[in-house]
């Protein structure tokens, strides 16, 4: 069920230095394993990871595990949502332990953070969009340092940040107490407007996804790691703006991927899917099934679209901590010559043109070692994956 058509053979390139982000310098991501206990935090637009039960996401996990997916809601993969729930809702819920079946844990993740190696969190849009309180970031932070110092059984548990969206005909969400018009012909262009505002700041430009962030990161507990987003308003925006293009497959409007204002259908949630696989194992959905659900089909043309936009769209967001992809055909124009790779012990290289240092660096950007030889010794590494740079270029190495 997992592959749908062969994945294009692609080599993902971690650069050396951080990726810069607003005004922070941020490390890339470190790609969580398939089998990380993941708890989502959120309202009705982070349902669509679980449905139609168990979900099409977890569907897609439980696959990677080789396990049904009804085999890991609760204990791998686990909900707590609130209808149109804030997180100050969320911070100040308290209720007892385990929903039935132990699928929705609690609706206050804080409680039981200890259970869980991943926290993933998110809004009501309108939070970013006009936050003079600043509950919002507030908030996000409570969780973030909360998650760190109590998850995991104490080891800590990372945050990420899934960015939404609002209602596709405003007529519900004030689109013009935000400045914006609401869209009268059916195009949904207000909607569209919205969803930039929404990332770059909201109302006087300090609020937004973008800020809730930064707030976040510029705040965090000493060793927290960074909060990443899941950027769904921007795959939204693009889903969009090539659907306007006459770019998507089957689809002509983009009210064909929802079922009322802002929820979506099983086409929208493969797209949640497809992000969440996306950011969360920093691994390619190109070539994932287009039926992760026994009851649900994409079209095949469809579902090789929205995978090859999602990968598109975090790849080239560097918020999302996934830096980009190197393929084959750009990695043979390169100047470096490795061999061979994979390498156990000694790798040799070869540089066209002036003779400069080696550098390898692990993939958090950490300098291992400089060398001017031709013949690197990489025996005492361990079994992984490394960034050799040599002046301007650069290459990963598996080291096995």
């Amino acid at each position: 069920m997992k592959v749908m058509v062969k994945k294009i053979l692609t080599l993902t390139c971690f650069l050396a230095t951080s990726v810069l982000v607003g005004a922070q310098n941020l490390p890339p991501r470190t790609p969580s394993a398939f089998n990380v206990k993941q708890l989502h935090c959120g309202h009705s637009l982070t349902s669509p990871l679980f449905g139609p039960w168990p979900g099409q996401y977890t569907e897609l996990v439980a696959d990677e595990n080789g396990l049904a997916g009804w085999q890991i809601l609760g204990s791998m993969v686990g909900k707590a949502d609130l209808p149109g729930a804030w997180l100050t809702m969320h911070w100040n819920y308290t209720t007892s332990p385990c929903w039935p079946n132990c699928y929705e844990p609690n609706s206050n993740p804080a409680l039981e953070i200890s259970n869980w190696e991943l926290l993933v969190v998110t809004e009501n849009f309108e939070g970013p969009a006009n936050n003079s309180l600043n509950l919002s970031r507030e908030n996000l932070l409570n969780f973030v340092n909360n998650s760190w110092q109590n998850g995991n059984s104490g080891a800590g548990t990372p945050t990420m940040l899934w960015t939404n969206w609002p209602g596709i005909d405003g007529s519900a969400y004030f689109f013009d107490g935000y400045g914006i018009p609401e869209s009268t012909d059916g195009s949904a262009a207000g909607w569209r407007q919205m969803l930039d505002f929404l990332e770059d700041g909201g109302m006087g430009g300090t609020n937004g996804w973008q800020a809730m962030q930064d707030y976040a990161n510029d705040n965090r507990t000493s060793g927290c790691p960074p909060v990443y987003i899941i950027p769904g308003n921007r795959m939204m925006a693009r889903f969009y703006d090539d659907v306007q293009a006459s770019l998507v497959p089957t689809i002509t409007h983009v009210n064909q991927i929802f079922t009322d204002g802002v929820h979506t259908n099983d086409i929208g949630a493969y797209m949640i899917s497809m992000i969440h696989y996306a950011c969360i194992f920093g691994q390619s959905p190109v070539g994932l099934s287009n039926n992760p659900h026994a009851s649900v089909t994409i079209d095949t043309n469809l579902a090789a679209y929205i995978q090859n936009m999602v990968w598109d769209v975090v790849t080239n967001y560097p918020r999302s901590g996934i830096v980009g992809t190197a393929n084959v055909q750009e990695v043979a124009q390169s100047r470096i010559k490795v061999f061979p790779n994979p390498v156990s012990d000694i790798l040799n290289v070869e540089v066209e043109g002036v003779t400069e240092s080696k550098e390898i660096f692990d993939l958090l950007g950490n300098k291992l070692m400089t060398t001017d030889a031709n013949t690197i010794d990489l025996t005492n590494l361990a079994k992984g994956s490394y960034l050799l740079v040599i002046g301007d270029e650069q290459q990963i190495i598996a080291k096995q």
